[in-house]
């Protein structure tokens, strides 16, 4: 919302001035704007990346750190929001304080062969364990495989059972159940089969 209000920023101002609105927003409002979304930022970005259909595990502790670090930072953007970024860093703090302690994420971080490496040019690392399986690491092969391909949120199952009520309708109440299991899992994996 805050986005949308300030991308139209100009236009409000030029029919506040044509229209002689009483009341309009200062300078000042308009900056704090900026540092409201300046902070929420890194929030909308990080859910959308472990709400995405093919985030796993292995994301999880890397951008939680990366946002702790966002918020710990001293920065010009906080004129006016310094307590709610306070606030949100000492939240981030508390709800994720033990993250690296979930054998789920820990061992997925871990797993990873990006961390603490320079090489960038693993893409894809299931398909990185699938290849190395047999000739470096047979022992390690499954326990990556186990925790690199667990989802991060329930997000994606949610969305499934969302997309149950679009077969599901009024229109279609005659649907036997397994008809429309099997719709859903056709509208669900027939992505992954074309590729």
């Amino acid at each position: 919302m805050l986005q949308s209000l300030l991308e139209q920023k100009r236009a409000l101002g030029l029919y506040a001035t044509e229209h002689e609105l009483p009341a309009v927003l200062t300078t000042n409002q308009w900056v704090l704007i900026e540092n409201v979304l300046s902070i929420l930022e890194p929030f909308e970005e990080l859910t959308k990346t472990i709400s995405s259909s093919s985030a796993t595990a292995v994301v999880v502790i890397p951008e939680i750190t990366a946002l702790k670090r966002l918020l710990g930072r001293a920065a010009d953007t906080v004129r006016g929001v310094g307590t709610a970024k306070a606030t949100l860093l000492e939240a981030v703090q508390r709800r994720f304080k033990d993250i690296e302690k979930n054998p789920l994420y820990a061992v997925a971080t871990a797993m990873d062969p990006r961390q603490g490496s320079e090489d960038e040019t693993v893409n894809d690392v299931l398909k990185y364990w699938h290849e190395n399986k047999t000739h470096y690491y047979p022992a390690l092969a499954p326990l990556a495989q186990a925790y690199l391909s667990a989802p991060c949120t329930s997000v994606d199952s949610e969305r499934l059972f969302s997309l149950a009520s679009n077969v599901i309708d009024e229109k279609r109440n005659r649907l036997s159940g397994e008809k429309a299991e099997m719709l859903l899992f056709v509208k669900k994996n027939l992505p992954l089969m074309v590729k």
